[in-house]
């Protein structure tokens, strides 16, 4: 009994240690890739709970302006995302949120019990259709610290929507400590969301610049404070469809 209790407390112990060493490179970096966090059939299966679910025509709830078809908000918006309802009702997402690696990992990060404040399931479209404030650089100011879970829930290559994101620039120290750079303007009070700086970003910052593509059921964890755009959404059509199976 003594050695099971031991060999208990010991893996547990491992996993700490390996939760608090991602904490920590999320603490240095702004993200961390996690690799496969949904098999292709459970994928599936929330895309069979989603099929023929109504959307509001916007990345978030509230800026939408109601409920229609996907189809008919993909004809003339730049996105679409599900009712938390819907949401909630889909296999798997609950799970995933109280997975405890990433429950360990996201408390280490930010030192305290988190706390859930957001969950969504979004479709970006387009190129020509899309706003301009999705692939614009820019930081999120959801929270004091926070973090972000995403899932693709689709392959996602350079030319179909990845996440991009400026490595390091979450935290003025972490920022300066790895680039050297010397650039003050990137954080507030100057540059406030980083909106209408995409010139700048991309000029001086290319460097540091990371572009996250990834398999269906691939995810990461970012500090989406630090400055991030959607990327090229050349091939997102055909993704859709694969989708939606239209």
């Amino acid at each position: 009994r003594y050695e099971l209790i031991f060999e208990v407390t010991r893996k547990v112990n491992d996993l700490f240690s390996k939760n608090k060493k991602l904490a920590f490179q999320i603490d240095n970096d702004g993200y961390i890739k996690l690799g496969k966090l949904l098999e292709y059939n459970q994928v599936d299966e929330i895309k069979s709970h989603l099929k023929n679910k109504l959307v509001y025509d916007s990345h978030v709830p509230f800026g939408g302006s109601g409920l229609n078809t996907l189809e008919s908000v993909r004809k003339r918006k730049a996105s679409a995302c599900y009712p938390l309802i819907d949401i909630l009702e889909c296999p798997y997402i609950l799970e995933l949120a109280l997975d405890f690696d990433i429950l360990e990992i996201v408390e280490n990060y930010l030192q305290c019990v988190p706390t859930l404040y957001s969950i969504n399931i979004f479709h970006t479209f387009h190129e020509q259709n899309i706003i301009e404030g999705i692939k614009s650089f820019h930081r999120d100011a959801d929270d004091v610290k926070f973090l972000c879970l995403f899932v693709y829930l689709v392959d996602v290559d350079k030319e179909t929507g990845p996440h991009i994101y400026i490595k390091h620039s979450h935290n003025e120290a972490a920022f300066y400590k790895n680039t050297k750079l010397n650039f003050k303007n990137i954080f507030p009070p100057i540059m406030l969301t980083g909106h209408g700086n995409d010139k700048f970003f991309e000029e001086s910052l290319k460097d540091y610049t990371d572009i996250l593509t990834g398999s269906i059921g691939d995810g990461f964890l970012a500090d989406t404070y630090g400055i991030h755009r959607g990327g090229n959404l050349s091939k997102v059509l055909q993704v859709y469809k694969q989708l939606t199976g239209g």
